[in-house]
């Protein structure tokens, strides 16, 4: 993943060090950990565990702003990944950031069930509180039900979000497949009762994705009100 910045093209920046020192103030200090730059002559980084050269797929790209009074101002973006452990930097990441930070999250459009919940328990363990997400297309439960978890929903009127259950595929004897559905389904049942009671989804909407394997699309002026109203009720 690439790092595109807009500056004045009138500067002759060679690297994203010299970019960085123009940007530092005296109220901040950027620490660029996380940050990927695109390689030149179609080479990719050092794989961290040997084997020559190659581009190493990563879920969490980040920032840290470390600010004069101490606290630090962390934003993360979360790749559409299918695999959890390539979230694992984002889960120690939440774990080190204290209490008075806060947090701005780009969640994925669209993640498996077991991606979300991965995702989700990191930012209920988090010790900071103050926890921004932004996910402006929602494709999925999964995507939704991170979202839920917000202290704040960072939105537009232009945000869009698709709820549909995702097809699953079973394997194995007979038993193995009844108890792979059985898990599926309470798993979503799950997702689907926090959904309802934080105000992104109806009963009657909910019984129409799970009972009837349709999809919701809510957007413009309906989503914004389930978002403002999310956000009030957080804020209490």
């Amino acid at each position: 993943m690439g790092i595109s910045f807009i500056y004045n093209k009138s500067d002759e920046l060679t690297d994203l060090n010299e970019l960085v020192e123009q940007q530092i103030t005296r109220d901040a200090q950027v620490a660029t950990e996380g940050l990927s730059i695109t390689p030149t002559k179609n080479e990719g980084p050092v794989d961290e565990c040997g084997g020559g050269r190659g581009r190493q797929e990563r879920g969490v790209f980040f920032t840290r702003i470390q600010n004069t009074k101490g606290t630090n101002d962390w934003i993360f973006i979360l790749k559409d990944v299918s695999e959890s452990r390539l979230y694992n930097e984002f889960v120690m990441l939440m774990c080190d950031i204290q209490p008075k930070d806060t947090v701005l999250i780009y969640g994925p459009s669209k993640c498996s069930t077991n991606v979300a919940s991965f995702i989700s328990s990191a930012i209920l363990s988090c010790p900071c509180k103050n926890i921004n997400i932004c996910i402006p297309y929602v494709y999925n439960v999964g995507a939704a039900y991170i979202l839920s978890f917000a202290s704040k929903i960072v939105y537009s009127p232009y945000d869009i979000m698709v709820c549909r259950l995702d097809e699953i595929i079973v394997g194995g004897g007979l038993w193995d497949a009844k108890s792979t559905l059985k898990m599926h389904n309470d798993k979503f049942n799950s997702m689907f009762s926090r959904l309802i009671r934080v105000g992104f989804l109806t009963q009657e909407e909910v019984t129409h994705i799970r009972d009837k394997q349709g999809q919701i699309v809510v957007y413009t002026d309906d989503l914004v009100k389930r978002y403002t109203k999310f956000n009030s009720l957080r804020n209490k």
